[in-house]
């Protein structure tokens, strides 16, 4: 990627990160929170004003952010309205991280003393932000990796259901069959990864007990002058793991995604029309939950998509090729 290119992406980042900060300024409850927050949306607004004057000074015309952009930033503000302002943070932690990346580059091709300068203020800052953000939220990983997982967990039910009804559809003929199998193998596979999240929660939860409870041991059989230090290492003496939560989380989330492409074939309509009107509501919501894990990873949203839906249309192929093989082998026609 060009340097230019790197710029004005920079640039209305800034902007969008400026914006989010003073989002959570106003829905803060804390006055310390909102002070913070309004300090760095100052910060974000002055990046983005040497970022302005870097790219004026190499004559290119400051970009407005776009359609993408805006879709990016209102989705943040609903999360953070949702799940509290750190899932947000969180999302901004792996921006700043992306950044000081970009900054580094941009320096070593610095074409002007003054674009070193600026360049060297802004890496100074996201590598201070970045600091302070990993310090905040080093608690609060494990929930958005539980976010992430659910929605990985949402895709892979999509594309397991999508590809299962239409292989069945294809040996039978029959779109209410198909429908009422995958609706069935979508329960199964529901209760199957809600007892797969608890039991393995479950196990995380008492090895975790087990070592809070050695910490306390530790901690109370120390000596007076070793007991500050100690204590230190119990992180609160509890935790927030909940084998039942997993499960259910795991269980309707996964059901959830398999609906989707089933809805067609439910609706008995026509083979040729419940086909390819599954595809094309996987296709939605498929885009959709990309969009999502994309967000909350800082990953490509358009790399992502497209190995998803590759994904996706070459199961679908393959189960639809041997459903069809199937179906003329065995005589299946209902």
């Amino acid at each position: 990627m060009n340097s230019e290119k790197l710029l004005t992406e920079s640039y209305i980042d800034e902007l969008i990160s400026a914006d989010l900060y003073d989002y959570l300024k106003s829905i803060a409850k804390e006055d310390s929170l909102r002070t913070a927050f309004s300090r760095l949306a100052e910060v974000e607004k002055s990046h983005a004003t040497l970022l302005k004057k870097i790219l004026i000074n190499r004559g290119i015309t400051c970009p407005e952010p776009g359609l993408t952009f805006k879709i990016k930033a209102a989705t943040y503000k609903v999360l953070a309205r949702i799940l509290g302002y750190k899932i947000l943070l969180s999302l901004m932690e792996a921006s700043e991280a992306s950044a000081i990346k970009t900054y580094w580059s941009l320096l070593k091709e610095a074409s002007s003393e003054f674009e070193k300068q600026a360049l060297e203020v802004l890496l100074k800052d996201e590598i201070s932000h970045e600091v302070g953000l990993q310090e905040s939220l080093n608690l609060y990983v494990k929930t958005l990796q539980g976010l992430k997982d659910i929605v990985y967990g949402m895709i892979d039910a999509l594309i397991e259901i999508e590809a299962g009804v239409i292989g069945i559809a294809s040996a039978t003929n029959s779109p209410s069959l198909a429908g009422l199998a995958g609706l069935i193998a979508g329960l199964a596979g529901s209760f199957s990864m809600a007892s797969g999240a608890y039991l393995s929660t479950k196990s995380e939860k008492e090895q975790q007990d087990k070592v809070v409870e050695l910490m306390r041991i530790r901690r109370e059989l120390a000596p007076p002058n070793e007991e500050g230090e100690n204590s230190s290492l119990d992180g609160g003496g509890g935790n927030d793991y909940s084998p039942s939560r997993a499960a259910r989380n795991a269980g309707v989330f996964y059901l959830v995604g398999a609906i989707g492409p089933i809805i067609p074939f439910l609706l008995n309509l026509s083979i040729i029309l419940a086909i390819p009107a599954s595809l094309l509501l996987s296709t939605i919501i498929i885009t959709a939950l990309t969009f999502v894990t994309s967000t909350l990873s800082g990953s490509s949203f358009k790399k992502s998509l497209v190995e998803y839906l590759l994904i996706t249309y070459s199961a679908v192929a393959v189960t639809y090729l041997i459903g069809r093989l199937a179906g003329q082998v065995f005589g299946i026609n209902v």
